[in-house]
């Protein structure tokens, strides 16, 4: 009985004396130098895609943001180690009506390409190192097409060098324009 009775007050004193922890969230926005805005029209309601790799062997997160109707970008990671968040834009990655990007090493060069998902002709962009891309070389013999793309797959089937890429088009606009 004395053991529950000092139990029970051991528990009510440990529970008046608990603190209460405060949480608090500072915007560090402008520190960061990120500023990336999703927008357009109807056909861009479907999208906003982030990639996101070490696209220059830091071993930090980079990122390529779509922009919709607007630009999109690739977002270079520039921080210290343990200390405040810093990316670079990098501008020539700048392109417009973007739903989506997805890194992928297509040629096995142990650099990351990207596939860039768009309402027009998809690009694909091959990759250098050090965040250094440019349009696929002819000889990948990519056909970008001109419909609205919303999604996207690639496996690399047994005995392949190169990867089957599928892309998924959401609507045919030439059918089914709408104004809004």
């Amino acid at each position: 009985m004395i053991y529950r009775l000092c139990t029970a007050l051991l528990f009510a004193l440990l529970s008046s004396l608990t603190a209460r922890a405060e949480l608090a969230f500072l915007s560090r926005s402008d520190a960061i130098g990120v500023e990336q805005i999703y927008q357009g029209g109807w056909n861009h309601f479907v999208g906003g895609g982030v990639a996101v790799f070490d696209c220059n062997d830091d071993h930090m997160p980079d990122f390529y943001a779509a922009g919709g109707g607007g630009a999109s970008r690739l977002f270079v990671n520039r921080s210290d180690q343990g200390g405040l968040l810093s990316f670079e834009i990098v501008a020539t990655l700048s392109l417009d009506e973007v739903i989506g990007a997805y890194p992928l090493d297509i040629d096995s060069d142990s650099n990351l390409d990207l596939v860039i998902l768009r309402d027009g002709s998809n690009t694909v962009l091959k990759g250098f190192g050090g965040c250094q891309f440019e349009p696929a070389p002819s000889e990948w013999n990519f056909e970008g097409g001109d419909e609205w793309t919303t999604s996207f797959t690639a496996t690399f089937e047994n005995g392949e060098v190169w990867p089957t890429l599928a892309f998924g088009n959401y609507v045919d606009e030439k059918k089914s324009r709408r104004t809004v």
